[in-house]
């Protein structure tokens, strides 16, 4: 079995794209520093003059915050968590190796011509994947909500407004990551081809305290997510569901290529 390279044109949150201060930029366009966050607003032009007959746009400068000269998007839901391709290709390759690979199915074609001292055999099969997407939304609120708003009014009035510790340790959101990938599995012995499309949904339930998955904390923040979550907050929550969530992934796509695979009877 031989897997291909993890190629994907998914482009994460972290990564979008990223601009100069000195590039000409439209003053219609929303800036903000890539070091600090700040917005970096368009400059005030007074007047063109000949130099600036036909220009669609003007430098916006260096933050005024922290100096800084790489800027970019501000941050726009959903939030696309940067993942480990090579990570996810390592556990997709000893997925296959735990369940047998493909079987019988699997074994790797005699070489062309007579074999070397040092030569192999070339693989059969050769497994190629694309990364389309993933997202982390907040999915739902779950039972737990009611409860939550119950509380919220008890501890008001027997402590403080708004102030209720027994929910910052309750899980009443769920988070989902949804990955989307396409495979395409090559058989070099007999010339076909096979592809298909996985998605896969990992959830958590999530609080700001306790075990976990746990997110930022916020006043009142169950009534207030997910607006209240920032970039940042975003990211604290991807880093804690990835390794499960690329987990289910490789085992989609590994029970995906073995079904395919797999000759249904005659």
């Amino acid at each position: 079995m031989l897997v291909g390279p993890w190629v994907t044109d998914y482009t994460a949150s972290a990564a979008r794209e990223v601009v100069l201060a000195t590039d000409d930029v439209s003053p219609h366009r929303a800036l903000e520093c890539a070091a600090c966050g700040a917005s970096v607003e368009a400059p005030v032009v007074l007047g063109t003059g000949a130099s600036g007959l036909g220009r669609a746009g003007w430098p916006r400068g260096p933050c005024r915050g922290c100096g800084g000269t790489r800027l970019r998007a501000p941050f726009s839901p959903p939030y696309r968590p940067h993942a480990d391709l090579a990570a996810l290709r390592a556990r997709t390759v000893g997925l296959l190796a735990e369940r047998g690979g493909l079987g019988p199915a699997s074994a790797e074609a005699p070489p062309d011509g007579p074999a070397g001292p040092t030569s192999s055999p070339p693989p059969r099969w050769r497994l190629e994947v694309t990364l389309d997407g993933a997202d982390l939304v907040l999915e739902r609120h779950n039972g737990w909500l009611p409860v939550k708003i119950a509380t919220l009014v008890v501890c008001a009035l027997a402590i403080f407004p708004a102030v209720d510790p027994p929910n910052w340790c309750i899980a009443s959101e769920v988070y989902a990551l949804e990955q989307r990938a396409r495979w395409r599995l090559v058989d070099g012995g007999a010339g076909a081809e096979r592809e298909g499309r996985v998605v896969v949904r990992t959830r958590a339930d999530v609080a700001a305290f306790g075990p976990g998955v746990t997110r930022s904390w916020f006043v009142v923040g169950f009534l207030r997510v997910p607006h209240c979550l920032d970039e940042e907050d975003w990211a604290e929550l991807a880093a804690q569901l990835l390794p499960t969530a690329q987990e289910d992934l490789a085992r989609a796509v590994v029970a995906a290529v073995e079904q395919a695979a797999t000759p249904g009877p005659d």
